[in-house]
């Protein structure tokens, strides 16, 4: 599948989409901000294959974002007025996405953001600890959390 089915768009009472191994190209999230209840989308598993994942205006009730195992995905641009309701934001396992989206700095609502099991240029850039130059991009979120594995083993 390469693009979302025409009729997605008009479903006007759907509140949760979880979209996983569907490899859609780019600007498949295009076909779902208008969809008036959305309040929860996950992206897992190549649900979409672009290097950029970009948000446009709209996505006026969504409140969960979770961006898990988009093995291309490099990064993430919202518009102004875009996602303007969202609290919770969640990335894990983008491997390839090494830079914070800079356009997080303009969701005022976002109460929790995550980062799983991303690459370490990412965790680095926004760790004030280690002087990271991205901090200010994300300072104004209440949480931020920041999980890595350190070893091999289960426990690790």
């Amino acid at each position: 599948m390469t693009k979302l089915p025409e009729w997605i768009p008009k479903l006007e009472y759907l509140v949760k989409l979880r979209l996983g191994l569907s490899k859609l190209e780019q600007d498949s999230a295009d076909a779902l901000k208008d969809l008036p209840n959305l309040w929860r989308l996950n992206m897992w598993d190549n649900a979409c294959i672009g290097e950029i994942l970009h948000f446009k205006i709209g996505f006026q009730k969504l409140i969960l974002l979770d961006l898990t195992r988009l093995s291309r995905l490099k990064s993430v641009s919202i518009d102004k007025g875009a996602l303007v309701g969202l609290e919770h934001f969640r990335f894990k396992d983008n491997p390839q996405m090494k830079v914070v989206p800079q356009d997080l700095k303009d969701l005022e609502n976002l109460q929790f953001l995550g980062f799983a099991d991303m690459p370490t240029e990412l965790v680095e850039s926004i760790d004030p600890a280690k002087g990271g130059k991205q901090y200010s991009t994300i300072h104004h979120i209440p949480l931020v959390l920041i999980r890595q594995h350190v070893g091999p083993g289960f426990n690790d």
